[in-house]
């Protein structure tokens, strides 16, 4: 099931798609703000749900602590990737990092 997310509000972190949506075989919104704890997997359970038959139910977490936004890959079968390379710890994201998961590709914004 797809849920609407709510929109980026100013000063915001966010993920921002880069693929194009029509290139996809689910649907997936242009953009996801970023909040304390974001989970990302093909389960309903999660706060951002792709429906990518190659990630994990639960495949990885974003958290914000003391002002930074860390993403986690939580043992997925195919990984989370940050510029191309696999994360296999937590990971501070900076402003402009590519995120993929298999198919899809977010870029992380950092607003100031």
């Amino acid at each position: 099931m797809h849920r609407p997310r709510p929109q980026v509000k100013a000063n915001q972190p966010y993920l921002k798609l880069i693929n194009r949506r029509d290139q996809l075989d689910f649907k997936v919104d242009e953009s996801y703000p970023l909040g304390e704890l974001v989970t990302i997997g093909r389960s309903a359970r999660n706060d951002i749900i792709l429906r990518d038959p190659y990630i994990s139910g639960e495949h990885a977490r974003i958290s914000h602590i003391d002002g930074s936004y860390f993403l986690e890959d939580l043992d997925s079968t195919n990984g989370t990737f940050v510029n191309g390379e696999k994360i296999n710890k937590p990971l501070i994201l900076k402003n402009g990092d590519k995120i993929s998961f298999r198919q899809v590709e977010y870029l992380f914004v950092l607003q100031k």
